[in-house]
């Protein structure tokens, strides 16, 4: 928790410094305007993770001594953002012909959760135009998760999309999870230390997958932070019973 809390102190001082009293510097303004929205959904995710820790401390408290009170919540959310990635809304599985409400691609190989079928490919080393590629090769209409608007100048706005995980205790859970059937862009950012099946000693009880949605928001950049313009907007990426068992082991 101490080093996950200074690792966002430094990059809060190193964003600082980078930027100084003068904003960013001319024709840098969207990639530092990125930068902060990292900044910004790595805070979401600290809050996240301290939230989780707590739930883990309330739980073996109150397992050991029955007389504490339980802990006060089972669930929290979990963001990511990726200024390279995209997302495609109403995309079809060609061979099962399930629509997908919304789907978050950020290079990497995916497929179809009823039938296996690949529904987009890896992307080739060196394609620039990835929302060009995608039309062109899975006549894909797909929208950038980072869409800056205007000419660049401070003020900047863009409209951000992202990706929320909702995850709630399961006491019960103990089930085996084959990490190769989770998809890349969803194992790149779970420790598989702490996923049973991979080889660790968990016992029951996980932080359960329970919905993914890509939110929609627009935010403005003053040079040194970003503000909410407008409300986020979240769309269910699939439905609960579509989505494939992840855990999250409730302590560490």
């Amino acid at each position: 928790m101490i080093r996950r809390a200074t690792l966002l102190a430094m990059t809060t001082v190193t964003m600082g410094l980078m930027i100084g009293c003068g904003g960013p510097p001319e024709g840098k303004i969207n990639e530092f305007f990125a930068n902060a929205m990292h900044h910004h959904f790595n805070k979401l995710n600290t809050d996240a993770e301290l939230r989780h820790e707590l739930l883990a401390t309330e739980r073996s408290a109150h397992s050991d001594n029955p007389t504490l009170p339980p802990p006060t919540g089972i669930q929290f959310n979990t963001f990511r953002f990726d200024e390279t990635g995209v997302v495609i809304y109403e995309y079809p599985c060609e061979q099962c012909e399930y629509v997908y409400p919304a789907l978050d691609y950020i290079g990497h190989k995916m497929r179809c959760v009823h039938c296996g079928e690949i529904l987009i490919d890896d992307r080739p080393a060196g394609t620039g135009d990835v929302i060009s590629w995608l039309k062109t090769n899975h006549d894909a209409d797909a929208v950038p998760m980072f869409q800056p608007e205007g000419n660049g100048k401070l003020p900047a706005k863009a409209t951000i999309r992202y990706i929320r995980r909702s995850w709630v205790y399961d006491p019960l859970g103990t089930v085996d999870i084959d990490v190769s059937t989770i998809p890349e862009s969803t194992r790149i950012e779970l420790d598989t230390n702490y996923i049973p099946g991979s080889g660790s000693k968990v016992g029951a009880g996980f932080h359960r997958l329970d919905a993914v949605f890509i939110g929609e928001q627009e935010f403005e950049y003053d040079g040194s932070s970003v503000e909410e313009v407008t409300p986020a907007r979240e769309k269910a990426v699939r439905r609960l019973r579509e989505i494939r068992p992840i855990f999250l082991q409730s302590g560490r």
